[in-house]
C-alpha cells in the first residue's frame, strides 16, 4: 500500500492460436426462413427494393432465455474499475493467502519434485520476481491430475537447484509423472507492500472486537511512517487520453481505529489531489487505548475538476495518506475506510455502479476477478479480516484484494441477476465441500459455512434466492501453463487435464446433499480459436453441464472505409454458427453425445493487434457500430446455438495497453464508473435488448426479399458468405410478445411490415438506437443513446428502419 499502483488496466491475454482447421462449405441459405437474394459484389450493397414483412411465430425455439449477462472484474485503484464504496484495498491491514497449480518436471520422486516452466534464472531479488527458497516451507500440497493424484501432505522444504523451483514433501506415495498436476496452498506473513511482503509494520494488537488478526505499525523516521494509497494514476503512468478517472465531490466520510505509544502522539489524515488541494487535512491526538475517528466532509463541485488538461500538464494522482505526526511518535491503524457518505444501497458497490447494472438488467453476473489463489474462508470473510492473495510463480507477494463471494452473492440478489461464480482451482476438498454447504445448507448451528452465511446477514440458502447458480472451474484453464501464459499458476496445461480435474471437483460439488441439479449449473471454460479443445474437455467426465466460450470480435486489418471495417464485423456471427468455429465446437460436443451445451463466458471487441493505425482501432471499437455488433452476435448465437448464458467482457476499463505507448480503448462497457460514469454503445446495445428479452424465444418468418450483400473473407471472415441486411428476433412470455430488429445496411433505411397477430391491448412501446454515424462514441460526449416512444398498434404495423439502427418493440396481446 505505499508505493502507487500499477499504470495499467488488468490485462486480457492474447487468444491462443490453434492449429490450421478445415471449414465446411459456405451455407446455401440463411437460418431464419425467408428468400434472400444477396447483390454479387464484394461489400457494396444496394437499397432493398421493397418492403418486407416480419411475422413472430408462436414456434419456441428456445425455452425460458436468460437475459444477457456481464464480467463486472475487479476494482483498480489506478483505473476506471472503482465500482466499491470503500477506496481502501485490504482496510483491515490482513495477511496475504497463496495458492498455484504447478507442473512437474520430468524425473520426479516420491519426495522430490522440480517444477516445470520456470529457470531460476528469472528469479530476481531485485525486482521481486519468482520465489526465494524458502517460500513454501510448511506450505500444504495436493496433486490434483496424474500418477500421484490424491496425495496430500505437507512441503518440507522449497529449494533453487539447477536452475529449477524443486518442492520437497512429506508422506509416501506414487512419484508423479512429468506435467502432472501439483496444488501447492500456504499462509504468507506481513502486510503486501509492491512485489514483496513487507513484516516489520505490522503486529497483532488489534482494535477491540476486529475480526481481523493483525493491525498496521507506523514509527516516525522509518521507513513504514505512513501510509498511503495511490489512487487514479492511470492518466499520468497509462494511457493520458484518460482523464481523471474518480472525480471526488459531495459528501464524504473517513473512519479507522488508531491509538498511540503515548498520549503525544499523533496522527495525520490528508485526503487530496496532488498540486491542486486537500479534501480533508487533520492533524488528530491520540491516547494508548484504541479508539475510533471518525470524519465527515464534503467536497464542492468542481474542487476535483474533470478537466480540461493538456496533454503536457502534469496529470495528478488521488492520495490518502495517514501519517504518523509527532517526532519519535509512533501509530497503531486498524480497520480504515474512505467512502461517499450518502450511499443508499446495501451492497459494498458504489450507487452508481449498482445504479447502471440495474439499468442494464443483466440476466447473469459472472465474477471473475481476484479470487484464484483465495481459500473458500477468505472468499467468504468480512473486509476487515480477508486477507490479500496471489497465485503465480511470478510473485511473490499476495497482492490480489477485491470483493468477497457472499459481497458478490449480495450483489446479484440487488440487481436480481443470477450468479457465475469463478470457483478458484487451487480449492482443497474440504473448500469444495463448503462452497456447497454455503450455497445450500442450512444455518441451524450444524453446518459451520451455511452458519457463517447467517452471521453474515444472509438466513436463507443463496440456492433459495437464485433460480440458478452458475459454477465455473478456473478461469482459460486450458492454456500452456508456462512463463508466457497470463495466468500462469492457475492453468491446467491443455483440454484433458482440465476437464480431468473439474469433473472430479464437481463430482465432490454433486455430491454434497445439498447440490439440486435444476439450481447448480456446472461450467467449464473451453478455446474458442481451437474447437477441438471442447471434444477433450467434454470427453473427460460427466458432471458438468455446459462448456463456456470466448468468441472475441472485431479486426480492423483492411479499413480502407467503412465497408470494409463494419460490413465484416456483421457478417462473422452469421459465419459463426454456419460453418465457423461456434458450428464446431457444437459439433464436437455433438460426437460426445453427452448433449452438454455451449456458453459464452466473454465476448467483445478484441482489436488489440496492433494491425491499423490507433486512432481508427479507437474508432472502431468504441463507435455505434458496437451498439449492433455486440447484441446481434450474442443473439444469433442464442437463437442458433441454444447459448443461453451469455456474459459480455467486461463491465468498467478505459483501456489496454498493447506496446509502443498505444492504448486501445477496450474491454469496458462504461468508460469509467466514478468520474463520467458514460455507457460505450456496446452497453447501450445490451441494455436496448435487455429491456425486451423473456420468457421464450420464438421463431420469426420474414416474407418478402431480403436484399443483403456478399461479405468476402477479411478481417477474420474466412469463408465468402452472404448475408441480409435485416434480421429479427422475437420473444413471447405470457401475453406479452417483443421483437429485436436489425438493419445492417451501412447507408439506406428500410420499412418493414409487423405482423401482430391478434388484438394488441395497447400501444407498442419502442426502444431504438439509429446513430448519425457508427462513428459516434460516448468517449468525450453523450452522442450514441437509447431512444424510446409510443407507436399506435395496428396490423401490420409498419416501422421505418434508420440505416445501420437497432430497434426493439414490446406488447401486449
Amino acid at each position: 500500500m505505499k508505493h502507487p499502483a500499477g499504470s495499467r488496466e488488468d490485462a486480457k491475454p492474447a487468444v491462443v492460436e490453434p492449429p490450421a482447421l478445415a471449414l465446411a462449405p459456405k451455407a446455401d441459405t440463411p437460418a431464419d426462413r425467408a428468400e434472400f437474394e444477396p447483390k454479387q459484389v464484394e461489400t457494396k450493397p444496394s437499397a432493398p427494393s421493397g418492403p418486407i414483412t416480419i411475422r413472430p411465430t408462436d414456434t419456441v425455439i428456445l425455452k425460458d432465455v436468460t437475459r444477457f449477462g456481464l464480467n463486472i472484474g475487479a476494482r483498480s485503484t489506478y483505473g476506471a474499475a472503482q465500482h466499491l464504496k470503500n477506496l481502501i484495498p485490504n482496510p483491515g491491514f490482513e495477511a496475504g493467502v497463496f495458492g498455484s497449480m504447478i507442473h512437474a518436471a520430468k524425473g520426479a520422486t516420491t519426495v522430490r519434485v522440480a517444477q516445470a516452466f520456470w529457470d531460476t534464472d528469472w528469479t530476481r531479488e531485485d525486482y521481486g520476481i519468482g520465489q526465494p527458497a524458502g517460500f513454501w516451507d510448511g506450505g500444504e500440497y495436493e496433486f490434483t491430475y496424474g500418477a500421484a493424484k490424491g496425495r496430500t501432505g505437507r512441503i518440507t522444504r522449497f529449494a533453487l537447484e539447477n536452475h529449477e523451483n524443486v518442492f520437497y514433501l512429506d508422506g509416501g506415495g506414487p512419484a508423479p509423472n512429468e506435467w502432472d498436476v501439483l496444488v501447492v496452498r500456504r499462509d504468507l506473513p506481513g502486510l503486501v507492500a509492491g512485489p514483496r511482503m513487507a513484516t516489520d509494520c505490522v503486529s497483532n494488537d488489534v482494535r477491540p472486537g476486529s475480526p481481523g488478526k493483525q493491525s498496521l505499525h507506523l514509527k516516525a523516521g522509518g521507513e513504514w511512517s505512513k501510509c498511503e494509497v495511490y489512487m487514479d494514476s492511470e492518466w499520468r503512468d497509462g494511457d493520458k487520453s484518460a482523464g481523471k478517472l474518480i472525480v471526488v465531490r459531495g459528501p464524504w466520510k473517513i473512519s479507522f481505529w488508531a491509538k498511540g505509544k503515548g498520549v503525544a502522539d499523533r496522527i495525520r489524515v490528508m485526503f487530496h489531489r496532488e498540486g491542486e488541494g486537500s479534501f480533508i487535512d487533520e492533524s488528530i491526538k491520540l491516547s494508548p487505548q484504541w479508539q475510533l475517528i471518525e470524519r465527515a466532509f464534503t467536497v464542492p463541485d468542481g474542487a476535483d475538476k474533470l478537466g480540461p488538461y493538456n496533454e503536457g500538464d502534469y496529470h495528478p494522482l488521488l492520495v490518502l495518506s495517514l501519517s504518523v505526526d509527532n517526532d519519535g511518535g509512533q501509530v497503531w491503524l486498524d480497520d480504515a475506510a474512505l467512502e461517499p457518505a450518502n450511499e443508499k444501497n446495501p451492497t459494498v458497490f458504489t450507487d452508481a455502479f449498482v445504479n447502471r447494472l440495474k439499468e442494464l438488467r443483466p440476466g447473469v453476473l459472472r465474477n471473475w476477478s481476484t479470487q484464484h489463489g483465495n481459500t473458500l474462508v477468505n472468499e467468504i470473510a468480512e473486509p476487515f479480516e480477508r486477507k490479500t492473495n496471489g497465485y503465480s510463480p511470478r510473485q511473490r507477494a499476495a497482492g490480489e484484494w477485491g470483493f468477497s463471494l457472499h459481497e458478490f452473492l449480495q450483489l446479484c440478489k440487488e440487481i436480481e441477476a443470477e450468479p457465475w461464480y469463478v470457483m478458484p482451482p487451487m480449492w482443497s476438498e474440504r473448500d469444495v465441500h463448503g462452497l456447497m454447504e454455503y450455497l445450500a445448507g442450512p444455518a441451524d448451528g450444524a453446518h459451520p459455512y451455511a452458519d457463517r452465511r447467517a452471521s453474515l446477514g444472509q438466513q436463507e440458502p443463496w440456492s433459495d434466492v437464485f433460480k440458478r447458480i452458475h459454477i465455473e472451474f478456473g478461469n482459460e484453464m486450458w492454456g500452456e501453463a508456462s512463463a508466457n501464459d497470463p495466468f500462469f499458476g492457475a492453468s491446467a496445461l491443455g483440454g484433458e487435464r482440465l476437464g480431468t480435474m473439474a469433473n472430479e471437483r464437481f463430482a465432490l460439488l454433486r455430491a454434497s446433499p445439498f447440490f439440486k441439479d435444476d439450481k447448480i449449473n456446472l461450467i467449464i471454460g473451453g478455446q474458442f480459436y481451437y474447437p477441438g479443445r471442447q471434444g477433450e474437455i467434454d470427453a473427460t467426465g460427466n458432471h458438468h453441464r455446459e462448456i463456456a466460450l470466448a468468441p472475441y470480435f472485431g479486426s480492423d486489418k483492411e479499413h480502407a472505409n467503412d465497408d470494409e471495417l463494419f460490413y465484416p464485423l456483421f457478417a462473422r456471427p452469421f459465419e459463426d454458427v454456419a460453418t465457423g468455429r461456434m458450428k464446431q465446437s457444437q459439433d464436437e460436443l455433438d460426437r460426445g453425445g453427452k448433449k452438454t451445451g455451449l456458453a459464452i463466458y466473454e465476448i467483445n471487441f478484441h482489436t488489440t493487434g496492433g494491425e491499423a493505425p490507433i486512432d481508427v482501432t479507437n474508432d472502431f471499437v468504441t463507435g455505434a457500430n458496437g451498439a449492433l455488433a455486440l447484441p446481434l452476435y450474442m443473439l444469433v448465437y442464442q437463437r442458433d446455438m441454444g447459448a443461453k448464458n451469455q456474459c459480455a467482457f467486461t463491465a468498467i476499463q478505459y483501456s489496454f495497453g498493447i506496446g509502443e505507448g498505444r492504448y486501445v480503448r477496450v474491454w469496458g462497457l462504461l468508460r469509467d464508473i466514478a468520474a463520467t460514469a458514460r455507457k460505450r454503445p456496446t452497453w447501450l446495445g445490451l441494455e436496448l435488448v435487455n429491456r425486451v428479452i423473456q420468457g421464450d424465444m420464438v421463431a420469426v418468418d420474414i416474407e418478402g426479399t431480403r436484399n443483403g450483400w456478399t461479405q468476402r473473407p477479411i478481417n477474420t471472415v474466412e469463408n465468402e458468405i452472404d448475408v441480409p441486411f435485416v434480421h429479427a428476433f422475437a420473444y413471447k412470455n405470457g401475453n406479452t410478445r417483443s421483437l429485436i430488429v436489425f438493419n445492417l445496411n451501412l447507408t439506406d433505411a428500410t420499412s418493414v411490415n409487423v405482423a401482430i397477430e391478434g388484438a394488441a391491448s395497447g400501444p407498442i412501446t419502442r426502444h431504438q438506437i439509429a446513430p448519425k454515424s457508427l462513428h459516434d462514441d460516448n468517449e468525450d460526449a453523450e452522442t450514441v443513446s437509447i431512444v424510446t416512444d409510443l407507436l399506435e398498434a395496428t396490423n401490420p404495423t409498419t416501422l421505418e428502419l434508420p440505416a445501420h439502427s437497432l430497434t426493439a418493440l414490446e406488447w401486449q396481446t
